[in-house]
C-alpha cells in the first residue's frame, strides 16, 4: 500500500490537504474523500478535515462530528477512504450569504 502521509498536514487543528476537485472529488454521489488511516491516526488531535480545492480556490471543511455521523467508507484503489457528501462540507460562503 502506498503511503500518502506527505499529502496531509495539520494546520490550526485541522487535517489539511490540497486537491484538484476535477480529479479528486466524487461525482456520484457528490462527495469529498480522504485517507482513513491518516484521519484515524490524527482524529484525537484535530477538529476535522479541511480541503483546499486548487481548481476553484475554495476551502472546504467538515468537523469530526459530521465525519462520524455522515461519513462512509470507500476504496477507489487508493486504500480505504472516508467520504462525506458535499452537502455536509462548509466553505464559509453560507455565512457571507446571510449579509
Amino acid at each position: 500500500m502506498k503511503n500518502y502521509n506527505y499529502a496531509y498536514k495539520i494546520v490550526d487543528g485541522w487535517l489539511f490537504k490540497k486537491v484538484e476537485s476535477l480529479k479528486h472529488f466524487l461525482r456520484t454521489p457528490p462527495a469529498i474523500c480522504f485517507d482513513y488511516e491518516i484521519y484515524m491516526k490524527n482524529k484525537d488531535k484535530i477538529k476535522g478535515v479541511k480541503i483546499f480545492d486548487k481548481d476553484t480556490g475554495k476551502t472546504y471543511y467538515v468537523s469530526n462530528y459530521f465525519i462520524n455521523e455522515k461519513g462512509f467508507f470507500i476504496n477507489r484503489g487508493f486504500g480505504k477512504q472516508i467520504g462525506v457528501l458535499l452537502e455536509f462540507w462548509n466553505t464559509g460562503e453560507e455565512v457571507k450569504n446571510l449579509f
